[in-house]
């Protein structure tokens, strides 16, 4: 898991023939207001492992053949301050442009030390977040970012293509190579030779990358993890339940529910518990995670997945009689770096109420556009929201119902195998997972 920005400014982008999604169009008072320390602050709670940032410089040549040259700051200041107190390396000769990328990283493979942006001897450029889970043959040392950087090296960079192998070079394309990728990623990359932006993530959207398109009012085009906003001072009443097995239990009174899992493997069950009357803070942090959302039930749903990915609650006293009914519980904090998340199961297993009124207004077709809908847009209404707020605590999401093994074998399954929605709730719906119980 990492957390990622690229900041671009000194460059005009048309955006006029880009096709927006309604809801994404962006709006000319729109203003990015948000400090370089905070957006730092925000990706390294992802990445607490390291945090780097380079800086890539374009400028345009008077002659020779080619019009634009690059080139990269470390980002060690070797000349003056500027006027606002900045390192100023190149004195009254600026560049046209910068791209300031940024990268955090929490570092789970590989046996070096990590430490992004990454930059090769081409002078590509590269901030990635994900896992490479297939798609390549990668060694049990070998890091994913490394092994991408030295794979997106070798791509075509003529242009004309944008699938398959290249019919001049007959090198691979990027879209090409992050489309054999099975996991989740979110990345950004500056292909030197072409001069080239690619940034995008998977078709999921289990990683999150959120883009601040430039407007008149702000010429900003920002690229990141998370979405550097003030924080919202918004808070609302959360119920919900969360099950080393993390538990969240958010009420208005003090209770207690009992939970008894049945399994071969040792299981320790942490109960996460808070009261409404300290949940101000937190409510007003996780609003600022999980913009752009902002319903009550983004908030009810992304604070649960935060305090769960915090770890920090109790578990039962080993030393304590079974028997006991005071359920006598010590502190606890969990150090896991991985959470496993359910998302994907209900809207591929029919779990929504909506799925049994797509059903009973229009049978088996009727459910399956419903369904496929939901698939659609899950990364809008759900993934980027809970990964900035698991990641905010230095974990890693990962969804094993939206592998793309486990997806192709529940797409190649009759739906009427999947669920029984003529059967009531809680036994017709997600009836393939309830038998595999």
């Amino acid at each position: 898991m990492c957390g990622i920005a690229l900041i671009v400014s000194g460059i005009r982008i048309d955006i006029s023939s880009l096709l927006f999604d309604s809801t994404c169009l962006p709006r000319q008072t729109e203003k990015s207001l948000f400090s370089l320390d905070d957006l730092k602050a925000a990706l390294r709670r992802r990445g607490p492992d390291s945090l780097g940032a380079k800086k890539l410089f374009l400028q345009f040549n008077v002659s020779g053949k080619n019009q634009i040259s690059s080139f990269i700051d470390d980002m060690l200041c070797s000349g003056n301050k500027d006027d606002n107190g900045e390192c100023d390396n190149f004195g009254i000769h600026r560049p046209a442009s910068e791209f300031h990328f940024i990268g955090a990283t929490l570092q789970l493979r590989g046996t070096v030390p990590l430490v992004q942006p990454l930059v090769d001897a081409s002078g590509n450029v590269l901030v990635y977040n994900g896992e490479i889970f297939g798609g390549f043959n990668l060694a049990s040392d070998c890091n994913d970012a490394e092994f991408l950087m030295q794979t997106l090296g070798k791509c075509c960079s003529c242009g004309s293509c944008l699938t398959g192998n290249c019919v001049k070079c007959g090198e691979s394309s990027v879209p090409d190579i992050l489309s054999t990728i099975k996991g989740p990623w979110a990345i950004i990359y500056w292909q030197d030779c072409s001069r080239t932006l690619w940034f995008g993530r998977d078709a999921f959207g289990r990683r999150s990358l959120l883009v601040h398109w430039p407007t008149e009012d702000d010429p900003t085009f920002l690229l990141s993890s998370v979405s550097p906003v003030p924080q919202v001072q918004q808070a609302s009443v959360v119920i919900m339940n969360l099950v080393d097995v993390l538990y969240v239990n958010i009420f208005y009174s003090i209770c207690h529910d009992q939970v008894k899992l049945y399994c071969k493997c040792r299981w320790r069950l942490v109960e996460i518990d808070a009261a409404l009357s300290d949940l101000m803070f937190e409510s007003s942090h996780v609003m600022s995670l999980i913009n752009p959302a902002n319903t009550y039930m983004d908030l009810n749903i992304g604070i649960a997945l935060w305090l769960a990915s915090g770890g920090d609650g109790w578990v039962s006293d080993a030393n304590a009689d079974d028997n006991d009914d005071n359920h006598a519980r010590i502190k606890y904090k969990s150090n896991a770096k991985i959470l496993l998340v359910g998302s994907g199961a209900d809207e591929q297993c029919a779990g929504y109420g909506r799925h049994r009124t797509s059903y009973r207004r229009g049978s088996w077709l009727g459910l399956h556009e419903e369904m496929k809908l939901d698939m659609q847009r899950i990364w809008k209404r759900n993934l980027g929201r809970d990964d900035r707020c698991i990641a905010d605590n230095g974990k890693e999401a990962r969804f094993p119902f939206l592998d793309e093994d486990v997806i192709k074998v529940l797409l190649n399954i009759p739906l009427w195998e999947v669920a029984n929605l003529d059967q009531p709730s809680g036994i017709g719906d997600k009836k393939i997972l309830r038998e595999l119980v």
